[in-house]
């Protein structure tokens, strides 16, 4: 069985259906491999643990600890961005903030590289 990887790293963004929320990760916990379900004795997808913090909820607070059954989203408590939208949650409030405006963009490149290009003098 191929081994699965960690869906997140600390400042990624993601939204929890567990307490409807948009948030950031701020620690990565642990990972768990070959765990199985304490009532059915199904295996249960690999999984790490993040700790994260919920936008609104008062700084340098950790709001929960939630997991990403690496990228089985049917199974985790926290999704990237893309995910949320795809099952209807909408887009991050945090994403259209800092984007930049549409004079500045350009197609096909994200707004973080044109930023680092900026940045560097590239652009």
């Amino acid at each position: 069985m191929t081994q699965t990887q960690p869906q997140f790293k600390v400042g990624d963004r993601f939204w929890t259906h567990y307490d409807y929320k948009w948030g950031t990760v701020v620690a990565v916990r642990e990972t768990r491999r070959g765990e199985v379900h304490g009532v059915t004795g199904s295996p249960l997808p690999d999984t790490t643990w993040y700790d994260v913090h919920y936008d609104g909820d008062p700084e340098g607070r950790v709001s929960n600890m939630l997991d990403d059954a690496h990228g089985d989203w049917d199974m985790a408590r926290m999704v990237p961005p893309d995910i949320a939208k795809k099952y209807g949650y909408g887009d991050d409030p945090a994403a259209a903030e800092n984007a930049l405006p549409p004079e500045r963009r350009i197609p096909g490149v994200a707004d973080e590289t044109t930023r680092r290009y900026e940045d560097e003098g590239l652009l």
